[in-house]
């Protein structure tokens, strides 16, 4: 489906996702990145209109000499 500024149906909310994220962090801890991001990922494909997801997740002020740590990672549907 190609987005369509006259059918909301074709065009992702990001509030929404934003706002889905936000209770999967409060809801539950993530001892590990990598789970969050499945779990956000596996939040987010289940809008049909999503493809691809580029993810980066950061830790911040986690080691004394760094400003955060974090992973970057892609997933697509098949």
């Amino acid at each position: 489906m190609t987005p369509n500024n006259k059918d909301l149906n074709s065009i992702l909310n990001y509030e929404d996702i934003v706002s889905k994220i936000e209770k999967i962090t409060y809801l539950k801890h993530h001892e590990l990145l990598e789970d969050l991001a499945e779990n956000i990922f596996n939040m987010i494909f289940r809008n049909k209109l999503v493809k691809k997801i580029n993810l980066k997740i950061e830790k911040l002020d986690i080691l004394k000499k760094t400003k955060s740590v974090g992973i970057e990672v892609s997933k697509s549907k098949v």
